[in-house]
């Protein structure tokens, strides 16, 4: 699994020639960066804080973004795993009527799927800016920065996310499955932008710079 690979190792496979992981692998992996930091921040803002209100709030965050970054290391592998299998359909013999409708079939339930899995990373993009939005505006001073990384890695996750679901989308020939995609992805874009621009300003409002 590529997630069991160290930094170095993931970096090089990133720069080969090899098209997977690509994009939707890299969304899910900032999603991931921006969880985790989020978990940090919450953690020494506990710690260097005196109890206070948002200590209960703090707590049910940190916990949230866990299980998102856990799934997002999850997401970064199915990612990869789903771009493989669209390659793997795309190669599969074409020459009577049987094995072209096979084919076909195979193609469809793989972009499918190799479209879904970004959407989802999306999603939870959008779900790990809201979180971040609560501990913007609690989080201590000295981890303000971190916080703010955090956001950003939030909003770059889903922006690259949206851009695989985009590319994807033409090749699903279900009118209805590609329908749901496209809603799907209006209302992501608008949530995105939307909430990307309520946690800056909170955060913004703490840090300048």
């Amino acid at each position: 699994m590529l997630m069991d690979l160290s930094m170095k190792e993931f970096v090089s496979e990133l720069a080969s020639s090899s098209p997977a992981p690509g994009g939707g692998t890299i969304s899910a992996v900032n999603g991931a960066f921006a969880a985790g930091l989020g978990v940090m921040v919450c953690g020494l803002t506990l710690q260097r804080s005196n109890k206070t209100e948002a200590s209960d709030l703090l707590l049910e965050v940190m916990d949230s973004l866990a299980i998102a970054q856990k799934r997002f290391i999850e997401l970064a592998d199915e990612d990869t795993d789903a771009f493989n299998k669209v390659m793997r359909a795309y190669k599969l013999p074409k020459t009577s009527e049987h094995e072209q409708e096979t084919r076909k079939k195979e193609i469809e339930a793989a972009m499918v799927e190799a479209t879904q899995i970004p959407m989802e990373t999306t999603q939870l993009s959008i779900t790990c800016c809201k979180l971040l939005e609560s501990v913007a505006s609690v989080a201590h001073d000295n981890v303000l920065s971190d916080c703010g990384v955090a956001i950003e890695c939030a909003h770059l996750a889903a922006l690259g996310a949206i851009m695989n679901v985009t590319i994807n989308l033409p090749s699903i020939t279900d009118t209805n499955t590609a329908l749901k995609f496209q809603s799907q992805l209006d209302a992501a874009k608008t949530e995105i932008q939307i909430q990307h621009g309520k946690t800056d300003a909170v955060f913004k409002n703490r840090f300048v710079y």
